[in-house]
């Protein structure tokens, strides 16, 4: 089906010609593997030791087996809810303070600052003064800078987690009643221990980090991990509207009251931005059948209050995009949550249908029916302080990027949401980047304009073709792709895209769409 055209009051089409933007891509060769490859995951990079987590998502391995046959002879040991990979070394583990352990670059820096450690303590022993002294030569200081010291993730014991859920990262400290709602929510601490806590007035999760402090904790210290929510999604053998956010700083899970608001519907295949305090999530599939099976609302979960806000007056009064599942989102310019891609089911599915006056008798099996998926191929954005749509269907136009969806996205600056592969108009596999800028032109006005990420000539290697993967932003315009599905390609593990800045930007572009790329340039040379 051929991309469907936003039709809302204040559709427009977008005509303006792109830019482009030159990155390149390295195709990194892992020391070791990831225990599972991963599909439909979350992915982001730690502030302050760099490295990378992989969150969530399905197991791809076990896919096939579960298609083929509905219990499998081989047991696979259970995915772990996170792995984290360093670039240093190349090494993926689930613990991430043992990444960096025992390299030969940390051994010879221990060396170092072990010997200087001596040699200050010859000094001292010998009477000279403290007085700083430059090294003699061939000698150097160990560095001073602070290490940091990395402690590894806590997740619950046994936690099952939703696949095809709407998944977000939060930062913020966590309150007092939160570790109160944390502790009494996890699932294998017995009951009895929570109650002989409360009544000696100790909180049951302050003791998580092995410190053995009790008391009240320090709301305003910072986070080593986030907490991770999972809003909806698949889960053992139906949709679920259940949200639950895993501390990975405790080990604890921390479940959310009530359903969704609004449309309380189990759903999957949405998309969750944070922002001010609170969870946005729209779209989704639900078990609703063929006609409103997708969701065109905005919900909004209150992370201080830990409720779903019902929607405003304003808000409904509005339009709303169309409905759409397996699009990708982001938080733009700290107010707009900016909305691009996906599919839908047509309103009415193709196939063969009774005659007008005909009664249909229930006990005959029916065929099934084709059911038909639109494109959505425009891009609405959300003003998050008046609560309302300021554009509900901006169409791309036909120099800006083709139409998919399970696409991966990320936050490259303030005002540039990049997103890359999915799957586009006949079932393809798609390697191209793309990046859409936000512009505001006042409080109820925006725009957009598009840059196309092209490959480094001097490089020659393309972009991995890739859908339902995951994007990660680091410092640097430096993106991690990780996971997802090909079934044309191998899929590594990791891939790095070196993006440049905007100020050396191609002003203008080749915008014929056919891409030529050689079957054997897609592997790293050795």
């Amino acid at each position: 089906m051929p991309p469907k055209k936003g039709k809302g009051r204040d559709a427009t089409d977008d005509k303006t010609p792109p830019m482009a933007l030159r990155a390149q891509v390295e195709y990194c060769v892992s020391v070791n593997a990831p225990l599972r490859r991963r599909m439909g995951h979350l992915s982001y990079v730690h502030p302050k030791n760099g490295l990378l987590y992989v969150v969530g998502g399905c197991d791809l391995d076990t896919l096939p087996k579960a298609v083929k046959t509905a219990h499998s002879e081989e047991t696979l040991e259970p995915m772990p809810l996170a792995e984290c990979w360093d670039e240093t070394t190349r090494t993926w583990g689930v613990e991430g303070a043992s990444l960096r352990e025992k390299t030969p670059q940390s051994e010879v820096d221990e060396l170092v600052s072990s010997k200087t450690d001596m040699n200050r303590q010859d000094d001292v022993d010998a009477g000279e003064d403290k007085k700083e002294r430059t090294p003699s030569e061939g000698e150097a200081f160990a560095p001073s800078e602070p290490v940091f010291i990395h402690r590894p993730l806590r997740v619950p014991d046994g936690f099952s987690w939703p696949t095809l859920a709407a998944t977000v990262v939060q930062w913020c400290s966590v309150r007092k009643d939160d570790y109160t709602a944390l502790s009494t929510a996890v699932s294998n601490v017995d009951s009895e221990c929570l109650h002989e806590a409360a009544n000696e007035g100790v909180d049951a999760g302050n003791d998580a980090d092995g410190s053995g402090k009790t008391g009240e904790p320090d709301a305003s210290a910072a986070r080593e991990h986030p907490v991770v929510f999972f809003i909806g999604g698949w889960k053992r053998n139906g949709r679920t509207s259940h949200t639950v956010g895993v501390d990975m700083d405790k080990g604890s899970l921390l479940h959310i009251r009530g359903g969704m608001a609004v449309s309380s519907l189990p759903s999957t295949c949405m998309t969750g931005c944070v922002a001010q305090d609170c969870v946005y999530v729209f779209g989704g599939n639900t078990a609703g059948g063929a006609v409103g099976c997708n969701l065109s609302v905005m919900r909004t979960l209150d992370l201080r209050s830990r409720k779903w806000v019902e929607r405003t007056g304003v808000e409904m009064s509005t339009s709303s995009p169309f409905p759409r599942s397996s699009h990708v989102a982001g938080v733009l310019l700290d107010r707009y949550i900016v909305i691009h891609g996906g599919r839908r089911l047509a309103p009415v599915p193709t196939g063969r249908r009774p005659e007008k006056g005909k009664k249909v008798d229930p006990k005959v099996v029916q065929p099934i029916e084709k059911l038909v998926l639109d494109f959505c191929n425009d891009v609405a954005v959300y003003n998050l302080e008046k609560k309302q749509w300021v554009a509900t269907a901006i169409n791309v136009g036909p120099l800006g990027p083709p139409a998919r969806y399970a696409h991966a996205a990320c936050v490259l600056s303030p005002n540039e949401l990049l997103f890359h592969g999915g799957i586009g108009v006949g079932g393809k596999v798609l390697s191209d980047a793309w990046i859409l800028r936000l512009l505001e032109k006042n409080e109820n006005n925006v725009s957009i304009s598009w840059v196309k990420v092209v490959a480094n000539e001097t490089k020659k290697l393309p972009f991995p073709s890739r859908c339902y993967h995951s994007l990660a932003a680091a410092a640097g315009r430096r993106v991690f792709i990780t996971g997802g599905t090909c079934p044309s390609e191998d899929v590594e593990d990791v891939c790095i895209m070196e993006i440049d800045p905007f100020e050396i930007a191609i002003s203008h572009l080749d915008t014929r769409r056919r891409t030529v790329i050689p079957r054997d340039s897609r592997r790293t040379p050795v």
